[in-house]
């Protein structure tokens, strides 16, 4: 009798420990997925903002192409200050437009990783209750 009780007592009472462990990870890996979740969230807002911002630039980058047509921009001995001046503004918009780009790309890379992160931590979340689960299966046979 006292070998039989005593096992199964001390197998119950891991169980309990194990599952209180367990259930501790779970806790924390929920809460990792809510933190990954909101910055999920913020990394596409930057990201429309980046689009936003893109597409402003192209559309002023297009309006001072219109206007370097305009002032004869295929014309080297044109040097007069307004032409001057909007082959420098051009010149700027161009370099705009590059940043934007590469602004679109981190953000698209950080989205990325952002989902594989919370991907993986699914899936850690979805195994820790299936254990749990078990664990609790089985401290309720012994």
């Amino acid at each position: 009798d006292d070998g039989s009780g005593s096992s199964s007592s001390s197998s119950s009472t891991e169980a309990v420990g194990a599952k209180d462990i367990l259930l501790t990870l779970l806790n924390e890996k929920n809460l990792e997925m809510n933190s990954l979740t909101r910055r999920l969230v913020s990394e596409r807002a930057r990201l429309g903002a980046a689009r936003r911002s893109y597409g402003m630039t192209v559309k002023e980058e297009r309006l001072a192409k219109r206007k370097l047509r305009n002032l004869r921009e295929d014309d080297p001995l044109d040097q007069f200050p307004t032409t001057l001046a909007a082959r420098e503004s051009l010149a700027k918009l161009r370099e705009s437009l590059r940043i934007s780009e590469q602004n679109m790309e981190t953000n698209f890379n950080a989205i990325n990783r952002t989902r594989k992160d919370l991907a993986a931590t699914k899936q850690q979340v979805t195994r820790l209750q299936e254990i749990i689960d078990d664990v609790s299966g089985t401290a309720l046979a012994a």
